[in-house]
């Protein structure tokens, strides 16, 4: 037996062994099921998921086509597209496993090209692509880079595509819907091949020991989060009463303990999206149209503001050097508002934490929220392409593999076993990946004179006025967003 073959029995043994099962809020009605309750089911629960079929014909034979796949040099990137094969990770150790059963199954060989970081990689398939040269086959690119992109004509439609099924559960269905304009077209995949967009989803973690000298009891959070209590009213009073001058000094500084670590921008996209704050409805014919202007918003943002700089449980990292996964895993902070990605650096964390969604703006808001930041990975397959047949062949069998074995390696495996010590967090992240989504405003923000981004514009320049910070870009964003309409239609044509 070679050692591939051994390397995927190992993986189908161990994810078969998996604890917990992927379990939905609705599922659970509020209640904590114990492991007992939910062992039995899991192994089966688990090996459907291993042998859930795909509708790629049987007899697909690319005759050793070669598969130029770029990608770009992010960990996250490097780990869900062509991580090595014997740095002994569970999830790099499924997704290198992936790659070859795919290239097995379609008769295809991989060739993995690493084009750089989020300058490197977009550049480098602009001068590629525009210029017309056949060097890629599938792209796995940065979502804040490649959207724009989308507009020059770059890559294919996707829409009835022959073997891209997005009725299928490894595809993120509404997420794709979401970046499309009309009722056809799309260029962009999201759903399980792209590992980076799981790691970039929206999660708040918890220092189960720091809450105890609180008199609050680490079960009464969860509690607070399954009966839809968890809002940015209790957010902010456990945030203030974090506070402690370590140091002594009777200043506000680094050296001190706090509610949380917060930088300017990237946490006040998570705050705002996960918040129900809305940037765009659709007409009737599909069209996005800019809803940046609302009360709700407006409401939401001067709190937002106002929790960043007058709450003294809050450390502004308005240089962006602190290293905030550490200092959470030194206990610092309570709570560290981040992405589930951030449990990859706490496996040395001494202190118990625990995983729950961002806060409710107040208990009206219907379900927590949770953001796909912008730097995870879409797919997409360029214009130049001379076997677009094979890549999206290719990509489907890859997103169904990833849906078998990668998904539940990370999710169950790393993430809800091996990152976490209670059973109860493994319910709540089900939750979180549940409700994970994006805003076509906030997608294709770059394109849109940063109206998706406005929560970062305020935080940064601590203003409270919504309707002030609109004024600068509403003419020109309803302007960009009409083009990138146009320029959908005219690639339909």
């Amino acid at each position: 037996m070679n050692n591939t073959v051994k390397r995927i029995l190992s993986l189908a043994l161990a994810l078969m062994t998996v604890v917990g099962c992927f379990v939905s809020c609705a599922d659970s009605g509020g209640e904590t099921p114990t492991s007992a309750d939910t062992a039995a089911e899991s192994e089966a629960a688990t090996y459907d998921r291993a042998h859930t079929p795909d509708n790629l014909p049987a007899d697909l034979d690319f005759k050793k086509a070669a598969m130029r796949v770029a990608y770009g040099s992010g960990t996250s990137l490097v780990q869900e597209v062509h991580p090595a094969d014997d740095d002994n990770d569970p999830v790099s150790e499924s997704v290198y496993e992936r790659n070859v059963i795919v290239a097995d199954r379609l008769n295809i060989e991989f060739e993995f090209n690493e084009l750089g970081d989020s300058e490197g990689l977009p550049s480098a398939l602009n001068r590629s692509i525009t210029s017309g040269s056949d060097d890629y086959d599938i792209v796995f690119c940065y979502q804040w880079k490649l959207l724009p992109q989308t507009l020059k004509n770059m890559y294919l439609d996707l829409w009835d595509n022959e073997y891209i099924d997005t009725t299928q559960p490894w595809w993120w269905a509404d997420y794709i819907n979401e970046l499309r304009i009309g009722d056809s077209t799309f260029y962009a995949l999201n759903g399980d091949i792209s590992l980076s967009s799981l790691k970039y989803i929206s999660a708040m973690f918890f220092n189960k020991d720091k809450i105890k000298k609180y008199n609050v009891d680490p079960e009464s959070v969860y509690e607070l989060v399954l009966n839809g209590d968890w809002t940015y009213e209790v957010f902010y009073g456990w945030l203030e009463m974090a506070y402690i001058d370590a140091n002594g000094d009777g200043k506000r500084d680094v050296d001190d303990e706090y509610g949380a670590f917060l930088r300017p921008s990237t946490e006040p996209d998570h705050f705002t999206y996960t918040a129900g704050n809305r940037m765009n409805e659709r007409d009737e014919d599909g069209h996005p149209v800019l809803t940046i202007d609302t009360e709700y918003f407006a409401n939401f943002m001067a709190y937002l503001v106002n929790m960043y700089y007058q709450n003294p449980g809050i450390y502004v990292d308005s240089d962006y050097t602190l290293p905030r996964d550490q200092l959470f895993s030194d206990g610092k902070a309570l709570f560290h508002a981040t992405q589930l990605g951030s449990a990859d650096n706490l496996r040395e964390m001494r202190d118990a934490y625990g995983i729950i969604p961002y806060p409710k703006w107040n208990k009206e808001q219907a379900e927590y929220g949770a953001l796909v930041h912008d730097a995870a990975a879409l797919i997409a397959i360029p214009t130049t392409t001379k076997q677009s047949d094979a890549a999206s062949a290719t990509i489907e069998a890859m997103c169904a593999q990833s849906y078998r074995t990668v998904i539940p390696a990370y999710y169950e495996v790393a993430l809800k076993l091996k990152y976490v010590s209670d059973a109860t967090t493994g319910i709540i992240i089900d939750m979180i990946r549940d409700a994970a989504r994006t805003d076509f405003v906030y997608a294709y923000n770059y394109a849109l004179n940063g109206a998706g981004l406005l929560c970062r514009n305020m935080v940064i320049g601590k203003n409270t006025n919504l309707a002030s910070e609109y004024k600068k870009i509403k003419r020109s964003a309803e302007k960009q967003l009409q083009n990138i309409i146009k320029a959908f239609e005219k690639e339909e044509q």
